[in-house]
């Protein structure tokens, strides 16, 4: 007990890839977020629950950006308009926010083992494609 075998030590040293390179559909948001959360070194990982909660703050002011370009003219139709570029990403980045977020929650779901929690799933982030047909 207390020893570290030689697999156990690879592991540990190991730097892990980015999750969104491992699986393409995890936005880097929250990729971003996840390598922080399993930092080999304490320093490198969030230290309060406040450097996590900027991360989650971010996804309020991506939507925020949303809310304010249609304020200011732009309708959400115009933001989805396949040669809007500019809208395109306004959306994308409030999406990539909310799924960090959401992803964040259900972690913390899971760590605390509230179990009687569910989470539905979305037939638009599913299958992106579907949206447009």
């Amino acid at each position: 007990a207390g020893e570290t075998s030689l697999a156990d030590a690879g592991i540990i040293a190991r730097v892990p890839l980015p999750p969104s390179v491992v699986a393409p559909k995890i936005p880097e948001p929250l990729s971003d977020i996840i390598l922080k959360l399993m930092a080999k070194t304490a320093e490198a990982r969030y230290q309060s629950m406040r450097g996590l909660r900027a991360d989650l703050d971010a996804t309020v002011m991506a939507l925020l950006r949303i809310k304010t370009t249609a304020e200011a003219g732009m309708s959400y139709d115009q933001m989805l308009d396949r040669n809007n570029a500019a809208g395109g990403a306004l959306l994308m980045g409030a999406v990539d926010a909310l799924v960090t977020q959401t992803k964040s929650i259900e972690r913390a779901v899971s760590a605390l083992e509230l179990h009687t929690i569910q989470f539905e799933g979305s037939e638009s982030l599913d299958n992106p494609d579907a949206v447009f047909q």
